[in-house]
């Protein structure tokens, strides 16, 4: 069951919450591990279409 006060779950498919904090005490930044690969994801609270980002592999 989701969280009822929209904050993220600790666990999701394999992937770990690993912090959350608000860029410019704003926007929602989570911070999520997989246990699986160990890759990292980060994942912002916006609305509206993603218009630009920056990656780095």
């Amino acid at each position: 069951m989701a969280p009822v006060d929209n904050s993220p779950t600790s666990n999701m498919n394999g992937f770990e919450l690993i912090s959350s904090i608000k860029s410019n005490d704003t926007i929602p930044v989570h911070k999520y591990k997989s246990s699986k690969t160990g890759i990292t994801v980060f994942i912002a609270d916006v609305e509206g279409p993603l218009v630009g980002g920056y990656f780095c592999i």
